[in-house]
């Protein structure tokens, strides 16, 4: 039942058609979307509420995490729910196999680990599925939170890893929810090609470098997402722990062990021109705002940036070097406790290992 506010019901008008095209592309319900059944709307105490009806689940991945004291999934589990994951949005392989190798599956690249990883990922996208290739559908959304458990039953065991009392669930099937935000990709009303959209979208902690950087995004930025996602299902942990844009970057750097594409800061300095030119002074509405548009008001050397110093979400010239095009940290973009939190990304990726990712640990 959706709240009696415009917005949210609004939202749920929109879902509920959102899930209707999905469902008749899905009618035999393989592709791990939560099953719509059907909506109404009706008044209670004078006040009107639109009910979405969907088959019964159980609870969601965050859930089965924080009540397993934040101890992630054994990795053949991982595995299975990875694959329910591609299965629900048809990913690009190639794109999806650089970001998941990098952050997800190993520290460090190998000959044999790159080929596991390759045909581990063509067995996860055999399938032409319904949310990106035939709807052209962004969720938007991806987190833990939003993928259920069809059945949440569990033991508990004894794990060399986890440790005492660690849960582990009786089966691993999922299904994605929350559509109210999905959008469509955009689309060249004259070339009919895929175009880009600029909106502000994901939880934070989801949220790719092109978003955060307003250079535009698509179906692509859910992979990102899916990524954090596969991360945090195995750690326990999230893979960026921040709520500033500067710091997320810094810690993408820090992750990924690279800079951040010169393409991208490019685009953004581009971007940053054509935007300064139409309005050479613009305000920062949330923490959560563009920061591309923080680099429109701000990029020129020459005007002031005392009334700014301190706000963490203003990037300009002191945190990215145009001649270089590399984010500059974290001496000069970051505070002392936020280098600190930035240090402590690599250790996200040092608990990843070759033996628990390639090698079944424990035979349930």
């Amino acid at each position: 039942m959706i709240r009696s506010v415009r917005k949210y019901l609004d939202s749920a008008r929109i879902e509920t058609e959102i899930l209707d095209e999905i469902a008749k592309k899905d009618e035999n319900h393989k592709h791990h979307i939560i099953r719509f059944l059907g909506s109404f709307e009706t008044k209670l105490n004078s006040q009107k509420h639109v009910c979405i009806i969907f088959e019964k689940m159980g609870c969601s991945l965050y859930q089965f995490v924080k009540k397993n004291d934040y101890r992630g999934f054994l990795i053949d589990h991982l595995r299975i729910i990875a694959r329910q994951l591609f299965d629900a949005i048809n990913c690009s392989v190639i794109s999806f196999f650089v970001l998941f190798a990098s952050v997800v599956m190993v520290p460090t690249f190998s000959f044999a680990n790159v080929v596991y990883i390759y045909m581990y990922m063509r067995v996860c996208t055999n399938v032409l599925i319904v949310i990106h290739e035939e709807l052209s559908l962004v969720h938007t959304d991806l987190k833990l939170e939003n993928i259920l458990l069809v059945d949440d039953s569990y033991i508990t065991m004894n794990h060399p890893h986890f440790g005492q009392k660690y849960r582990v669930p009786n089966q691993t099937d999922i299904r994605l929810i929350d559509f109210g935000g999905a959008v469509f990709e955009k689309k060249d009303s004259k070339s009919h090609a895929k175009g880009l959209r600029f909106e502000i979208i994901n939880t934070r902690q989801y949220r790719g470098p092109e978003v955060i950087l307003g250079t535009g995004w698509d179906c692509s930025s859910d992979l990102w997402s899916i990524g954090c996602i596969l991360s945090e299902l195995y750690t326990g942990d999230l893979l960026f722990p921040t709520h500033e844009n500067i710091e997320h970057l810094a810690m993408m750097e820090k992750v990924l062990e690279q800079n951040i594409p010169k393409h991208l800061i490019e685009k953004v300095f581009r971007l940053t021109s054509k935007r300064s030119s139409a309005s050479h002074s613009r305000q920062v509405e949330s923490k959560d705002s563009s920061s591309l548009s923080l680099l429109s008001s701000k990029r020129d050397p020459k005007r002031s940036l005392s009334s700014n110093v301190g706000n963490d979400d203003w990037i300009d010239d002191r945190f990215f070097d145009r001649e270089t095009l590399r984010l500059r940290w974290p001496e000069i973009a970051l505070s002392q406790s936020s280098i600190k939190h930035v240090n402590k990304g690599k250790l996200s990726k040092l608990n990843f290992s070759n033996t628990l990712f390639f090698i079944n640990t424990v035979s349930l």
